[in-house]
């Protein structure tokens, strides 16, 4: 992982000015972004990584997915790395274990696989190979899914090498169980694309990013990526935008106002070895609004000669990061009992929209001042209708009741 800081130490003199506005919201907030960077370059780690994965079907479409969190590393106490790896356009895992074991299997099977299509077989000749005993103590378990005519979800394990085992679902990694119980509430719901199921998990997960970070105490979590199956080639959910809200209910339950949480984070996938992650924090200051914003270079787990090019690249203040997505997942919180010292969270709900749907139920626009100064300008989000939120709210009364 490489890690670099755009925040308010003013070392590159770029100023940006922006608003941040919501339904309903009178007075919009004004803050004022510094931009450094901070590049960092770790060694190759050879740590634990504790995390989420999954491989599992989706309206009969096969996903992959998995967090970028491992523990007791060099960058605050943890590292980053790519779980999930497309290794072939038929040919996609994820790993839990030690980073070291993963870095060999991994990188052995990146080497292998390289430009070419395996067969199932292929692929349990290969990791087969590998000798009882061969990696010691440490370990490491691969799941994913190959197509070979058909569909096929794996799982092998370094300490029992000699056996590939098929059959789905498969669940991995302290987070594991986790997701499990996550995806079991959406099993029998059909989804017109698998991207709109496959963020309305990670959606759930990204919003203990925000402040909490539970998941965390559970070695996983930081962000999340996913590849599914589209009968041609595997292909990663990409150019995602995160945002999350609260939407207030008095005790009467009377609709009272919604709110932007000051935190947002735009996923993109650089290719097969690479991914960005971009946080965007909103932090009140000498009463204006100050922008701090992380990008993350999330490596694989083997070697790759890219990444120095690459940070140096992404982590330059003129690198576009923009608010436009492909997809952007809106997880918000209703909450009752705001108008008391006791309010709680009754419900939340996930809004997933692509930017080719006619009618969305929510929007972000961000209109910069000039090409010249593109971090200057306005962003305004709006939210779903109010009739559907209270729709939301009264569902979720008679439900508790």
């Amino acid at each position: 992982m490489i890690g670099a800081r755009l925040a308010d130490k003013g070392q590159l003199q770029a100023v940006a000015l922006m608003f941040l506005t919501g339904t309903d919201s009178e007075v919009p907030y004004e803050h004022r972004n510094y931009i450094t960077a901070l590049l960092s370059l770790e060694n190759a780690l050879r740590v634990t990584g504790m995390t989420l994965i999954a491989a599992y079907s989706s309206s009969q479409t096969p996903v992959v997915t998995g967090d970028f969190l491992t523990t007791q590393g060099a960058y605050n106490g943890f590292c980053l790395r790519k779980k999930v790896h497309r290794i072939t356009s038929n040919l996609a895992v994820a790993w839990t274990g030690t980073i070291v074991v993963a870095e060999h299997v991994v990188g052995a099977l990146h080497r292998r696989f390289a430009n070419e299509s395996p067969t199932a077989n292929e692929l349990q000749q290969f990791l087969t190979s590998f000798k009882d005993g061969h990696f010691g103590t440490v370990r490491i378990e691969l799941i994913g899914w190959i197509f070979d005519g058909e569909y096929r979800c794996f799982r092998w394990r370094s300490d029992w090498p000699q056996e590939l085992f098929f059959g789905e679902p498969q669940y991995g990694g302290t987070g594991g169980p986790m997701i499990e119980a996550m995806l079991a509430q959406w099993r029998n719901v059909p989804f017109d694309n698998p991207a709109r199921h496959v963020l309305q998990s990670i959606g759930r997960l990204m919003e203990d990013e925000v402040e909490r970070h539970r998941n965390r105490t559970e070695r996983f979590g930081f962000g999340y990526e996913a590849l599914y199956g589209d009968g041609n080639a595997f292909t990663y959910v990409d150019d995602v935008l995160y945002l999350f809200g609260n939407v207030y209910f008095d005790a009467a339950g009377h609709y009272l106002r919604p709110e932007i949480q000051p935190k947002f984070f735009k996923y993109h996938s650089l290719s097969d070895d690479y991914a960005l992650l971009q946080i965007e924090s909103y932090i009140p200051r000498g009463g204006q609004f100050f922008v701090q914003i992380d990008r993350h270079l999330i490596t694989p787990v083997y070697e790759s000669w890219k990444a120095r090019a690459l940070a140096q690249q992404v982590f330059s203040a003129s690198y576009p990061v923009p608010y436009d997505a492909k997809y952007s997942c809106f997880f918000i919180n209703i909450v009752k009992d705001a108008d008391t010292s006791n309010p709680q969270q009754l419900t939340h709900i996930t809004y997933v929209s692509a930017s080719i749907d006619s009618i969305k139920p929510f929007s972000v626009l961000f209109k910069p001042v000039s090409e010249e100064e593109p971090l200057q300008g306005e962003l305004s989000v709006r939210f779903p209708p109010r009739e559907h939120l209270i729709s939301v709210y009264e569902d979720a009364i008679k439900a508790s009741s």
